[in-house]
């Protein structure tokens, strides 16, 4: 397949540098991937990631893979905003192998040894906003917006989302939103330091960092269809090379769990 490698890198404000797969509307109808398209409006680079449903572009990471985006409902300066979308991690799951973005990605290290690990990489986790008619005292999983959110009734939002019988009576939940897993790592965001873990009782202050910083998808998809050359083929990122791809070797392999599709 044509990677499109001789059509120059587009740009739409902070976003720069945006090259094969992902093309703007406006760039040549031969540049990248229709899959990937961007539209430029007011010099913010946005994403449709589903039918009504259009998210800023923060970057694109072209050495793992992944593009980060963010709800514009929140706005950085006003805690009391909220995602105007609602979509659970579930919702982003790739069933269709014929979606171009994924939730998690593979990822392979080669040891000196001749030994290999690969590991799923999730890259994203939900933040679940609930609407209580009573305050809920006892849990501190149950993070109070009053000091940003006023709506009537007691508002809370959850950090890793929560099951049926974890909900409390009188609550229903108001909103999902994904949230960037970057934040279980805090070395590599500095400005984020202070969120350490999931097991971290986040302050609602937090909770709004991590939805202005916004969330991961990969797009190993598309890529991987260009370096294997099959729909629905399965790669795992090489950690010992950076901006690579590893082929699954077989059409089906008990690491990646599912067939390939030989149509192309």
């Amino acid at each position: 397949m044509d990677a499109n490698t001789t059509c120059a890198p587009s740009s739409c404000g902070k976003v720069t540098n945006i090259s094969h797969p992902f093309r703007l509307k406006d760039d040549p109808q031969n540049c990248g991937d229709e899959r990937y398209e961007l539209a430029c409006e007011n010099n913010i680079a946005v994403l449709a990631l589903f039918p009504g449903k259009n998210y800023h572009v923060e970057s694109i990471n072209y050495n793992n893979f992944t593009i980060r985006l963010v709800d514009p409902g929140i706005s950085e300066d006003d805690c009391s905003t909220l995602p105007h979308y609602s979509i659970t991690r579930s919702y982003l799951r790739n069933e269709d192998e014929s979606r171009p973005y994924e939730d998690s990605q593979y990822r392979q290290t080669d040891f000196r040894n001749g030994s290999t690990q690969v590991e799923t990489v999730e890259l994203d986790y939900n933040v679940v906003f609930l609407e209580c008619r009573n305050p809920v005292r006892d849990d501190p999983r149950y993070v109070d917006t009053a000091s940003c959110i006023q709506q009537g009734h007691h508002v809370y939002a959850v950090v890793g989302g929560l099951t049926v019988v974890e909900l409390r009576d009188g609550c229903h939940v108001k909103l999902v939103a994904p949230c960037s897993s970057s934040f279980l790592a805090p070395p590599r965001w500095p400005k984020y330091e202070s969120l350490l873990s999931c097991n971290h009782n986040y302050s609602y202050a937090e909770i709004h960092r991590m939805l202005n910083y916004g969330f991961e998808l990969s797009w190993v998809p598309g890529a991987c269809e260009y370096k294997c050359g099959l729909k629905g083929s399965s790669c795992a990122i090489d950690q010992t090379a950076q901006s690579s791809l590893i082929c699954s070797e077989d059409c089906y392999t008990p690491l990646f769990g599912k067939e390939c599709r030989k149509n192309l």
